[in-house]
């Protein structure tokens, strides 16, 4: 016996990849204000992205450099099996299973969402820069025990997160053709 879903209750593709999109602009926005919301976010747009790829039953597409970081993430894991203590060595590894956002995002933000996704990186990254300077100037976070964290808990998370935005920009400024 089949069991099928009464039409109310499904999902269509486009709006499940509709909504997938909404939840990777929303993990986007995320990363320069807090790891941990941005965390459950690219879990949440995985778990969507694994949905529309199993509902329209096709294989996940990876930009070609995603080859190079598999290869990467094999050689860590090796040297991990054969360190001094391979259980802690494997356990620190668990962040290589960020390298999978390179095909979630290759395969969800093609053409005119690439350009979305950038903004909305750039808009909340210049925020995150705001709060940085008012620490700075307005609160005296100026000295080596007290650097401005922005909006992050540590300032080198910080730092390390402004610098990717601002790479975003620059990119944005030198190639973006202007019509």
């Amino acid at each position: 016996m089949t069991v099928v879903p009464h039409p109310a209750h499904r999902i269509d593709a486009g709006r499940l990849e509709a909504f997938t999109f909404g939840v990777l602009v929303a993990f986007v926005a995320a990363v320069p204000l807090s790891i941990a919301v941005a965390t459950i976010l690219l879990s949440l747009t995985a778990l969507c992205w694994a949905a529309l790829l199993i509902r329209e039953r096709r294989w996940p597409s990876a930009p070609p450099f995603f080859v190079a970081l598999v290869a990467y993430a094999a050689a860590t894991l090796v040297s991990s099996a054969f360190s001094v203590d391979p259980a802690a060595s494997l356990a620190d590894s668990r962040q290589l299973l960020l390298f999978a956002v390179a095909p979630v995002v290759y395969d969800l933000v093609p053409g005119r969402r690439a350009s979305v996704v950038a903004m909305v990186l750039i808009t909340v990254g210049a925020a995150s820069a705001a709060a940085g300077i008012v620490q700075y100037s307005l609160l005296h976070f100026d000295t080596l025990g007290r650097r401005p964290e922005g909006t992050l808990s540590n300032y080198m998370t910080y730092s390390g997160t402004l610098m990717l935005v601002i790479c975003m920009a620059a990119a944005r400024v030198m190639f973006e053709s202007r019509n």
